[in-house]
């Protein structure tokens, strides 16, 4: 009767890795259509590969285990599948730690100095399960059996301490130094530990199935789910919100009770054709990139703003501002774009024209109020031309 048990036990804790497993190679399979070529979307991509082996480690190990008459093979099947499953685990740990150092824009120098860290912390713990068989460090084998030694919990421990705190600084550095949707999805990347936390601290309720399967799987999901919205909401070059995700916020706020002080600001570059012909497309996106930056900066004590892409050079922001302050504001966007001009060693000039349109009662529809503020940044861009 026990060994039957034990058999069904096995079973379904194979069926939820298998079904785990099965949901992560969907993952993979699309990530690896699309063909996205960013860099922080390839760091994903070796995410999923490492996270479907410990899967696979965590399905079939414990299957071979369950079915094998032979002691001796019991035992030496034991022991390799916990130091590979940690082994493993560690690289997956490790892939989400890479993931996150992209997606946050680090410059060279720093990301180098994070990943060197990563990787020795990731070496020594490979280290150290890979020899624990001899040193009896994680675990040790006792009447054929592998147990736990009392010092295997601090890799537990170790492993989510510098999850969390790696998570809580990326998620701080990205709220004073990256536009609110580049912070959304550091803040996504974030729960990456929380869920297989959540899962540890509810560990007595799920007995032997495979709890940190689920959760990891969980958790990838969640990042998943949230990159797709991302396509969808995100201008690709710049990180900022697209066209559409503009005009969905813009006629929210149409709709809502607070349109007093309402403005929507259009934005262009100036001579941004001259820039791509004299100093190559390269530069000029590396213009816009910058002019994002500058704008993202300029509303950092504006948090109910919201900043878009909206083609070409052309950004808009929608934003409540009194009229006295417009002046004001509208400086400040060209103090940001010289700073971020100088910080990223643009190799062009950088200036920008901007029209203003206020709310009134008979616009009906977004375009109606995009369409004043594009006429006024129509008219001060031809004054611009006629004063040069």
């Amino acid at each position: 009767m026990t060994w039957g048990m034990t058999m069904t036990v096995e079973k379904l804790a194979l069926e939820l890795n298998l079904f785990c497993l099965a949901i992560l190679t969907f993952i993979l399979c699309r990530v690896l259509i699309r063909d996205d070529r960013q860099i922080s979307q390839l760091k994903f991509r070796n995410m999923l590969i490492w996270h479907i082996a410990v899967l696979g480690v965590n399905a079939f190990a414990p299957y071979l285990l369950a079915t094998s008459v032979d002691p001796s093979l019991r035992a030496s099947i034991s022991s390799a599948n916990y130091a590979v499953y940690y082994i493993v685990l560690n690289m997956a740990i490790r892939s989400w730690f890479v993931y996150m150092s992209y997606s946050l824009g680090l410059n060279d120098s720093v990301r180098r100095r994070l990943l060197l860290a990563i990787n020795v912390s990731t070496i020594t713990m490979v280290f150290l399960n890979a020899t624990s068989r001899f040193t009896h460090l994680f675990y040790y084998l006792q009447d054929g059996q592998v147990v736990q030694s009392p010092t295997a919990l601090l890799q537990t421990v170790y492993l989510f301490a510098v999850q969390i705190v790696f998570a809580v600084s990326a998620y701080l550095f990205a709220r004073r130094h990256m536009s609110r949707p580049q912070c959304r999805k550091i803040l996504l990347i974030s729960t990456y530990p929380v869920i297989p936390f959540v899962f540890v601290v509810l560990r007595p309720l799920f007995g032997s199935l495979p709890y940190l399967a689920v959760s990891n799987t969980m958790a990838i999901l969640f990042i998943y789910v949230g990159y797709l919205d991302q396509l969808i909401s995100l201008d690709p070059l710049t990180g900022i919100n697209n066209r559409d995700q503009m005009l969905d916020r813009v006629s929210r706020y149409m709709q809502g009770s607070h349109t007093q002080n309402l403005r929507v600001i259009m934005l262009d570059i100036d001579c941004f054709k001259k820039i791509n012909d004299h100093y190559g497309h390269l530069t000029g996106d590396q213009a816009i990139k910058v002019t994002a930056q500058a704008l993202g900066h300029s509303l950092s004590a504006h948090k109910n703003a919201i900043l878009a892409r909206y083609g070409g050079d052309e950004f808009m922001i929608c934003m409540q501002i009194d009229s006295s302050d417009l002046p004001e504001y509208l400086g400040l966007i060209d103090k940001e774009i010289d700073e971020c001009s100088a910080a990223e060693h643009l190799a062009c000039e950088l200036s920008l024209s901007a029209g203003v349109a206020w709310y009134k009662d008979y616009m009906k529809t977004p375009e109606d109020f995009i369409a004043v503020a594009d006429d006024d940044l129509y008219r001060k861009k031809m004054r611009k031309r006629l004063t040069r």
